[in-house]
């Protein structure tokens, strides 16, 4: 992603926001995650790089619902994930309180205390990769797999999965 010679629109897969729209609305602290993340991201980013940006802006925000945590990624996801960010974000500014899931997708979990954190490529093929973040939350063993797809020379987020014990995925989550 890049901030425009104009400071104004930050810009990842031909997809763009309007970073003073956000200032102009008021919110600051969404402002904030979308600077944080995005100075983690160069312009044409691998899957691995994506992940690792997510992580990396973690410590910055503080996501008082599931759908704050959207903000870490929305911008380099699939235009299919995106729609459906989109009617949940809209859901809750519509007091639809009424949540699909209480716990960040980002941690498998209400809150964090990660350590030892592996971010690595575990599947690819010519237009698919799976990256899968490992780590330990408050001492238990966790694996996220980030599954992205190449409908052209970027590489957008389709889902992101637990595998594990209780299997999720954040793509069938929102869908239902």
């Amino acid at each position: 992603g890049y901030l425009t010679d104009d400071g104004k629109i930050w810009e990842y897969a031909g997809m763009t926001l309007e970073l003073v729209d956000l200032l102009d609305a008021g919110d600051e602290s969404m402002f904030s995650m979308y600077i944080s993340c995005y100075d983690n991201i160069e312009e044409v980013a691998t899957p691995v790089e994506l992940v690792e940006a997510i992580y990396a802006s973690m410590p910055d925000i503080e996501p008082q619902n599931p759908v704050d945590e959207f903000e870490l990624f929305y911008i380099f996801a699939s235009p299919g994930l995106q729609e459906l960010m989109d009617a949940e974000i809209a859901r809750h500014e519509n007091g639809q309180m009424e949540v699909k899931y209480l716990f960040s997708v980002l941690v498998d979990g209400q809150e964090y205390d990660l350590e030892g954190l592996t971010i690595t490529e575990t599947f690819t093929d010519p237009v698919s990769k799976e990256v899968t973040a490992s780590f330990t939350n408050f001492g238990v063993p966790t694996e996220l797999v980030f599954i992205f797809i190449q409908p052209n020379d970027f590489w957008l987020l389709e889902d992101i999965q637990s595998r594990g014990e209780y299997p999720w995925s954040l793509f069938e989550i929102l869908q239902n």
